[in-house]
């Protein structure tokens, strides 16, 4: 193990992965970790996915499970959610119906300017188009045009400072108030970006094997490195200790989403505070090989610690 990525933790994961009772876990770690390589659709046949593609709408969606005055918008959002977990956990891409299906009904809420709206009624919301298209890109859709319309206008919606930020709050406007507006309201470039945000928009550039190269998008990468445990400039999510709460498949940024993010962008353990995310994260290892991260509730399911775990090994190893 001694010169290799396990040398970097308090414990060797990977016995513990292999042993894991969940068979995706344990074919993602042989696939990810060790290099052997397998058929992803055995994975599609396991009961998880099974259930929850049975859960899927005939128009492709799944079901936001309370009522919402943006009702369709919510659909949307519970089906990006059940998307990850296919894509992410399962290895399902395009191949898949249910994947085809889902990724038309998300896309359905795209506008001309090329953004995924609805969540915050008629404003504009580069997280979540960032992470709706990010999953779409890991199911296979990379060349669709759809993708490379959102691309574009995310990275048209970059605040001065190279980063992004929600714009309604870039201009000091509530998310009740910005309801009320008649249109999406434009954002002030010249206020800083928000960690939060760009942490989420860049999974989406970083899963992209073209955009991931461009120079923008590293310079936002180290914007992102340089704000590690500081607070957000914004008030969502302000409070340091929210680098230290996650979940898989990533949803808000995190130090083990953001340390992925920029191991995908090239960027380097040796840059400002990569070296220090990765020490905090093996300072969390137990003597059991997990890891004592704080969970959002999104993450609250049987194998989630096992999941962290792999999650973590992945970013261990790309950061060598």
């Amino acid at each position: 193990m001694s010169g290799d990525w396990r040398s970097d933790l308090k414990v060797d994961p990977i016995p513990l992965l292999l042993s894991s009772r969940s068979e995706a876990v344990r074919f993602l770690a042989r696939r990810d970790l060790l290099g052997t390589p397998g058929d992803e659709r055995r994975l599609w046949e396991l009961p998880a996915p099974r259930t929850l593609v049975g859960r899927q709408r005939p128009d492709g969606s799944w079901k936001y499970p309370s009522r919402k005055s943006l009702q369709r918008a919510y659909d949307a959002y519970q089906t990006y959610h059940a998307l990850g977990d296919l894509v992410e956990k399962y290895g399902f891409d395009r191949r898949s119906q249910a994947v085809a299906k889902a990724v038309d009904y998300i896309y359905s809420t795209q506008t001309e300017e090329g953004d995924i709206r609805g969540i915050y009624g008629p404003q504009y919301s580069p997280n979540y188009t960032a992470a709706m298209t990010e999953i779409a890109i890991k199911a296979g859709y990379a060349g669709d045009p759809r993708i490379e319309n959102a691309l574009e206008w995310l990275f048209s919606m970059r605040q001065d400072d190279g980063g992004w930020a929600v714009p309604i709050r870039s201009v000091g406007m509530s998310f009740s108030e910005s309801l009320k507006a008649e249109g999406p309201v434009r954002p002030d470039r010249d206020k800083r970006f928000s960690h939060l945000i760009t942490g989420i928009v860049l999974r989406a550039f970083a899963a992209h094997p073209r955009w991931r190269e461009d120079e923008g998008i590293r310079k936002a990468a180290n914007l992102l490195v340089g704000r590690f445990f500081k607070p957000d400039v914004y008030a969502d999510r302000r409070a340091p200790s929210y680098w230290e709460s996650t979940s898989f498949p990533f949803f808000w940024t995190d130090i083990l989403s953001s340390l992925d993010t920029v191991s995908r962008l090239g960027i380097r353990r040796s840059e400002k505070n990569v070296e220090k995310g990765l020490a905090w994260l093996s300072s969390k290892q137990k003597p059991s090989g997990y890891f004592g991260l704080k969970l959002l509730a999104c993450a609250r399911e049987p194998d989630i610690d096992n999941w962290i775990v792999l999650a973590s090994s992945r970013v261990f190893k790309a950061l060598r």
